[in-house]
């Protein structure tokens, strides 16, 4: 992974810009396995983008984007940085305080990420995961109020949807059968990456729900498939859920999954490059 970084960030050949949120995932994976000095060299790199990342500033607008506010406040907050006081020295960014921003007050809505856009909300339920996860580090008054309308996203059998409700003035609850509800492997992991270090009742027996979903949709060789896009079994799904079981202690299904995806992996030379 570290020999596909250009200086700190994922550089997308195909399409000829930078990746700052495969960066991110990159940076958190370096936590994960204890690669401290990658994912600071991934934050030092980051530094710099964080206008370019969370807002619209490279297109001359004043957009700001929800998602991409809470994944990098996440991550920074997870190398030990302080995400109040994130980017250049001359112009540092309060990401809590930006992400606050895009919080919507009001009900029924209250607690929903925002996208300021032209162009339409894209914000979701991945977004709101690492929403809840920054702004409950950072002890925000906006935290509780994101917790729980992360929770308003999981559906009676235990998984989490991807996409929010269209209309805001609506019920913004899941609701099983609904095409906008449908099942989220990849969602569901990352929701219970974010809140599995909770210690609310209320947040924990969403986690194990959500555990025991992922566990009764694992098959037998260790896969799992995605959302309704990439339903079959696939390595990016696998590996997200995979983490988050052997997080909440499944140690025997996170190393099924592990040893599935193991046979999928492409040895590579130094120099060769990983597509």
């Amino acid at each position: 992974l570290p020999r596909q970084l250009t200086d700190g960030l994922v550089y997308n050949e195909q399409f000829a810009f930078n990746d700052y949120g495969l960066t991110v995932d990159m940076g958190l994976a370096s936590l994960a396995m204890g690669d401290k000095p990658t994912a600071k060299l991934i934050r030092g790199a980051l530094r710099s983008k964080v206008a370019s990342y969370t807002t619209g500033a490279d297109f001359g607008s004043d957009d700001v984007y929800a998602g991409p506010t809470a994944k990098l406040a996440a991550f920074v907050t997870a190398t030990g940085a302080n995400p109040k006081k994130f980017g250049p020295a001359a112009a540092p960014v309060n990401l809590i305080a930006q992400l606050a921003r895009r919080t919507a007050d009001a009900a029924p809505i209250t607690g929903r990420l925002e996208d300021k856009s032209a162009y339409g909300d894209y914000a979701n339920t991945i977004g709101q995961a690492f929403a809840a996860s920054a702004l409950t580090a950072a002890g925000h008054r906006e935290a509780k109020a994101s917790v729980n309308f992360l929770l308003k996203q999981q559906c009676d059998r235990g998984y989490f949807r991807l996409n929010f409700t269209v209309d805001k003035t609506a019920n913004q609850r899941c609701v099983t059968g609904e095409a906008a509800s449908a099942p989220d492997t990849d969602t569901t992991a990352l929701v219970v990456l974010n809140l599995a270090d909770s210690e609310r009742p209320k947040v924990r027996k969403a986690v194990k729900r959500a555990t025991r979903w992922l566990v009764k949709h694992q098959a037998a060789n260790g896969s799992l498939g995605g959302g309704v896009s990439t339903e079959a079994a696939n390595s990016n799904s696998t590996g997200l859920a995979g983490w988050a079981l052997g997080t909440v202690g499944k140690c025997t299904e996170a190393r099924s999954a592990a040893r599935w995806l193991k046979r999928r992996q492409w040895e590579v030379g130094p120099t060769a490059m990983v597509t």
